[in-house]
């Protein structure tokens, strides 16, 4: 319960963040198409991004200069995430949506006005023409059962689904072919015959009520019921055996079959409507079906002509994402060039023109630009180079910590183009993840904030992995010497008593002064995620503090055993699979620092606390507003006044708001 009234304290407008030049942050996108909205043969590009919306950028020729203007936000985020295709489906000559998500189920978005004033609104959810039941397309990999991460995904409903329009010879109809998680195309015509709304059908099945765990999923069948539809056919190889596309992993185990994202490709030898199929994770495989009953105008049927040949594309492109990047083709001017998302960047691949049957591409890189908004994963602390003077962003990605340079400006923020990963005595200083089935252990969650844990006012850091781990950074002379940053890393930290510290998954460190002596302690929040439920000792979910009695022999901190803490005033909500974010900051400019606790289960809202004696946090009933997943309050400009900044996490676009006092 909450005893104190609350207040909202002020930020300004977004302000972008950008970089001299570099590649477009176009945010995590999860479907992509270009369309000409903004002119008859212009090269737009629609992009769904995650959690955010859909985005037009409208472009002549899709150069990388008519690409640093702002996007125009087209259609709100309404479900997840919301992902859209162009289809006229109300067949009055202008392109509407047709969204899916990642639950199975598919949309009806109407255009609403024309350009530059174009938005979508929701008008349905897809359903069986013939029953009135809600079409879903369920996970169904025949030789891989996916985990429910102990209750983080609903079984009932998990399935990304990427539709795409197929072209036919009745009238107006939108058939659809539908890829999903499993990699499986499936086929779902349209028996309209072109005229009024699309009409689908498919296959009557039940959803077990055991099989949703998860909140979202119980609550879909308390409003939906348990029985459902789902396409009555797969497509189908020469031999009449469906397709299964993709390697994937999970949890140390590789099988077939893994999140196929189909597209057109109009083949200009032949004339054939083909698919290219981007599956599987990792460097994900681009597969050539060629269609092999062309005289048939029914279900398709292809044929699997392999992988489709790109040189000078490799994983490290893609970033954390790569079961998440999306073809986009250009058929507009002959060339059939494509483009492919990785990460928050979109690269160009270019027809090498090579004379085949199946085309092969060279990626040429990324859409890039001057003075165009950058991206980052968690900008955590501002740095400074001792010598120079000079200041730095650290921003905590999933694999090591990124630095670059802050530049200001008459146009506000810009970050250096260079990014330098930190170091310590081993090279590259890096921590294990397990959270994540695909990435672990070579990625994860982490975490980071300053820690002045000997007093010696020198930038020590303090680093929470994504096992519940700390470890510290400890600034010997070189941390910010010349644009570099080096440090001397130890860890993972113990206790007094010997005892490695673990606080579930995803620990989040911040370093205040909770005893009043002088030196600063660690609070820490973290809960058990996903995969962590196997080795986390004590699964749950909190926030807890370990006292700082001061250095060892060592030069590292005694640490007491963590415990609890104690909070007033609001009745703090945490629960597994729901992360809890920490920040320590003299928010009023009093002298001391006030803690500001994000928690995903209270709607990721950010509290902020005073420090209590005895030992204990106190709610101040002021809420930093907007502070979700992985935003931080810095001195981002330098200017004595605190920013909330955001290096764009998975959304991927990085922005700032200025405090209003």
């Amino acid at each position: 319960m909450t005893t104190s009234m609350e207040h909202m304290i002020q930020f300004g407008e977004q302000i972008p963040i950008k970089t001299e030049y570099g590649p477009i942050a176009f945010g995590l996108v999860m479907a992509g198409s270009m369309v000409s909205w903004s002119a008859e043969r212009a090269k737009d590009l629609l992009i769904s991004r995650i959690w955010s919306g859909i985005y037009l950028y409208p472009t002549d020729q899709l150069q990388d200069n008519e690409l640093d203007i702002p996007p125009k936000l087209v259609c709100k985020n309404k479900f997840v995430p919301t992902m859209g295709i162009p289809a006229d489906w109300n067949r009055d000559g202008e392109d509407d949506l047709i969204v899916s998500d990642r639950y199975g189920f598919l949309y009806l978005f109407e255009r609403k006005g024309t350009y530059p004033d174009i938005t979508f609104e929701y008008v349905d959810r897809v359903q069986d023409s013939r029953s009135g039941l809600p079409i879903n397309i369920p996970y169904d990999n025949p030789i891989h059962a996916i985990g429910d991460g102990n209750g983080y995904i609903d079984l009932n409903f998990y399935n990304y689904i990427y539709p795409m329009a197929y072209p036919n010879t009745d009238g107006q109809a939108i058939d659809l072919i539908v890829g999903d998680m499993s990699g499986v195309l499936w086929w779902l015509p349209d028996g309209s015959g072109g005229e009024g709304i699309p009409q689908y059908t498919g296959t009557e099945y039940t959803k077990p009520l055991e099989n949703s765990k998860a909140a979202y999923g119980k609550s879909l069948l308390e409003t939906l019921g348990t029985q459902y539809i789902r396409p009555a056919e797969k497509i189908s190889d020469e031999n009449g055996v469906p397709f299964l596309l993709g390697d994937g992993i999970e949890d140390g185990k590789r099988f077939r079959g893994f999140f196929a994202r189909p597209v057109l490709y109009h083949n200009p030898r032949t004339g054939s409507d083909d698919l290219l199929v981007l599956a599987g994770y990792g460097l994900p495989k681009l597969y050539y079906l060629q269609r092999v009953n062309t005289a048939d105008y029914g279900k398709p049927v292809f044929k699997n002509l392999g992988e489709v040949k790109i040189d000078g594309l490799d994983k490290s492109m893609f970033g954390l994402f790569s079961l998440h990047a999306k073809l986009i083709v250009d058929q507009t001017d002959g060339n059939d060039d494509l483009l492919l998302t990785a990460g928050t960047h979109i690269m160009r691949l270019k027809n090498k023109q090579s004379g085949g049957l199946v085309p092969e591409y060279a990626c040429i890189g990324p859409i890039s630009g001057r003075n165009v908004v950058t991206s980052g994963y968690n900008y955590s602390e501002v740095l400074k180079d001792r010598r120079s003077g000079k200041r730095y962003l650290a921003d905590s990605t999933w694999t090591h910590i990124e630095i670059r340079e802050i530049i200001d400006t008459q146009d506000g923020v810009y970050l250096a183009p260079e990014r330098n990963a930190v170091e310590d005595q081993n090279g590259v200083f890096r921590m294990e993840g397990e959270t994540d089935g695909q990435e672990s252990p070579d990625s994860g969650f982490h975490q980071l904030a300053k820690w002045d844990f000997d007093g010696s006012g020198r930038q020590h850091l303090i680093a929470g992995s994504d096992k519940g781990l700390l470890y510290l950074l400890i600034d010997e002379g070189n941390a910010g010497s010349n644009g570099t940053f080096k440090f001397r890393s130890a860890g993972p930290l113990k206790d007094c008593e010997g005892n490695v510290v673990r606080i579930h998954n995803r620990v989040c460190p911040a370093a205040v002064d909770l005893d009043g002596d002088g030196v600063e302690d660690l609070l820490v929040g973290g809960a058990t995620y996903q995969g962590g439920f196997k080795t986390d000792p004590n699964p749950g979910a909190g926030v807890y503090y370990l006292l700082n009695k001061g250095v060892g022999l060592d030069g590292l901190p005694i640490l007491e055993k963590a415990q609890n803490m104690p909070i007033t005033g609001h009745e703090l909500t945490a629960t597994t699979n729901r992360m809890i974010e920490i920040q320590a900051v003299d928010l009023d400019n009093d002298g001391y620092k006030e803690v500001i606790i994000m928690s995903g289960a209270d709607r990721q809202t950010a509290r902020v606390f005073k420090t209590t004696c005895p030992i204990g946090l106190h709610y101040t009933g002021k809420i930093v507003p907007g502070m979700g997943l992985l935003k931080r309050v810095l001195d981002l400009d330098g200017d004595g006044e605190l920013e909330l900044v955001y290096a764009g996490g998975e959304p991927g676009v990085a922005c700032y708001w200025k405090t209003i006092l």
